[in-house]
């Protein structure tokens, strides 16, 4: 998996009102990945619709730093806009019966706070065998993000 690591401004919950941006908590348990001995936590779902919506899905168990840095990351979405979507090649929302307006969704991530316990616990085992910790933290975590969005881009 290789990641796309981009320094974004904290932000508001407000700040996003103002753009009419919709924000919906999501409580689920987030997931961890680590890569060249830096761990990341799942922290949202950016979602950019055909007809100029956007909604962010934050999980509730984000501290207060990982919640600017997802506010901060949808504000540059909302002003990047489709064009954003496209280059950085989100998964394509099709039109259905089902979903009236199709759009592009992607998965982010945050770099765990250093208070994260699952932070520590990978962080000291990963100096020995990294691979084999991230196949057995993926087997015991359920997740329900598919395998395509965990790779598009992470932060």
């Amino acid at each position: 998996m290789s990641l796309t690591v981009v320094a974004v401004r904290r932000s508001e919950p407000s700040d996003l009102s103002q753009f009419g941006i919709t924000v919906k908590q999501r409580n689920e348990s987030p997931t961890y990945t680590a890569e060249d001995g830096v761990v990341w936590k799942s922290a949202c779902l950016i979602y950019v619709w055909d007809d100029g919506r956007m909604t962010v899905v934050v999980l509730t168990a984000l501290t207060e730093r990982e919640l600017g840095v997802v506010y901060g990351l949808a504000e540059d979405v909302f002003s990047a806009g489709v064009a954003k979507c496209k280059y950085e090649k989100w998964t394509r929302l099709r039109k259905t019966n089902r979903r009236r307006i199709g759009g592009y969704r992607v998965h982010y991530y945050v770099r765990a706070d250093d208070a994260d316990p699952h932070k520590k616990w990978m962080s000291a085992a990963m100096g020995d065998e990294p691979e084999k910790l991230l196949s057995t933290l993926k087997e015991s975590v359920d997740t329900e993000v598919s395998e395509q969005d965990r790779g598009t881009v992470q932060h």
